[in-house]
């Protein structure tokens, strides 16, 4: 279903210190326009994060999870497995480990310990949202990695998304394209004590995210802030952005 997991420990895996932490990724790109036509209609089936990841809530910080409920709404275009979805709301946040580091190395390792829906890897079957459209060219035509977690964000004007930490490069790779209210949206990211801005065009060009640095995401426009974003399960479509 999915390439075999990265192995810890590999010295050629690139860390989020070897990675810029905000740019576009070269000669991958998306169809803005095909992309605002699959949205045509779809308007009512924005949802919030707990329906839209089912599992994946209950194994987050609370107040992480509380400011997302707030202040985003997403639409799936890759889920779980029917099987692996009956389970998914079985487990919390101390079934990843009993301590903060525990949580961390058992998610790197994505191991049979791990529970389902806490492994991103395995969020990779494509939804009514995303079967027989353009999502679909997107998701298995546009990279050389296999994709998962792939979701649309919905931003309001005036709401943000909080300060917070996904997971090193090593374990997945995030990448954004902007579709639409991005002027005035500003992602965030605290790097070695610093905080550097980023403004990202809806312009059709895919950017890699280093989420492994603390980062978060502010909409001061007038408009919604929508944008598609997903997780490359290997590290192909980056090997090219390695610092010197």
């Amino acid at each position: 279903m999915y390439l075999m997991p990265l192995q810890l420990g590999n010295s050629s895996m690139l860390k989020k210190r070897d990675l810029p932490i905000c740019v576009p990724i070269p000669n991958v790109t998306f169809d803005i326009e095909k992309i605002k036509s699959c949205l045509v209609g779809m308007e009512e089936q924005w949802t919030d994060i707990y329906e839209a990841n089912p599992g994946i809530t209950n194994l987050h910080e609370g107040s992480f999870v509380e400011n997302a409920y707030e202040n985003l709404k997403e639409i799936p275009l890759m889920t779980l497995s029917e099987e692996l979805m009956k389970n998914a709301n079985n487990y919390t946040v101390e079934d990843l480990g009993s301590s903060i580091r525990d949580r961390i190395r058992n998610k790197k390792a994505k191991g049979d310990n791990l529970p389902p829906a806490a492994n991103e890897m395995l969020w990779d079957v494509p939804t009514k949202y995303a079967r027989d459209t353009y999502f679909e060219e997107i998701l298995y035509d546009k990279f050389q990695a296999d994709t998962c977690r792939a979701r649309l964000h919905f931003l309001a004007p005036g709401k943000s998304l909080a300060p917070h930490i996904d997971y090193d490069p090593s374990y997945g790779v995030r990448v954004v394209c902007p579709i639409q209210g991005t002027e005035e949206t500003t992602n965030y990211f605290w790097v070695r004590g610093e905080v550097q801005e980023y403004n990202l065009p809806a312009d059709g060009r895919v950017w890699f995210l280093n989420t492994g640095f603390k980062h978060a995401v502010v909409n001061n426009g007038t408009e919604p802030r929508i944008a598609l974003l997903l997780t490359l399960k290997t590290q192909e479509d980056i090997e090219c952005l390695k610092l010197m």
